[in-house]
């Protein structure tokens, strides 16, 4: 799981590594490692041209790609995101944390 927030410090955005988001989990991971845990209008630019063919799409269809949105967001107003990587068992304790706050 990927965790990404603005400076604002609102509810952070989160990206599961599961069947559909997978491949956003990596791209994120490779920006966050590259540009020193945050992705900057630098690092969007370059997930965009990552993202490669679906960026076309996601500039046609606004909303459809809400990974790529975000990096138009970043680009748009040169807001960074910091982010943070969540490995696999402590994505399972946290996933058992938020079951046990919603019931």
């Amino acid at each position: 799981k990927l965790f990404l927030a603005g400076k604002d410090d609102a509810e952070p955005d989160e990206i599961h590594n599961k069947p559909g988001q997978a491949g956003s989990v990596r791209v994120y991971s490779y920006l966050l490692d590259t540009f020193g845990g945050s992705v900057t209008r630098q690092a969007a630019y370059l997930g965009c041209a990552i993202y490669a063919e679906h960026t076309e799409d996601a500039h046609k269809n606004a909303g459809k790609h809400g990974n790529i949105d975000r990096l138009f967001k970043i680009i748009e107003s040169g807001e960074a995101m910091r982010g943070e990587i969540v490995m696999k068992e402590e994505a399972k304790e946290e996933e058992k944390k938020e079951e046990t706050a919603e019931k």
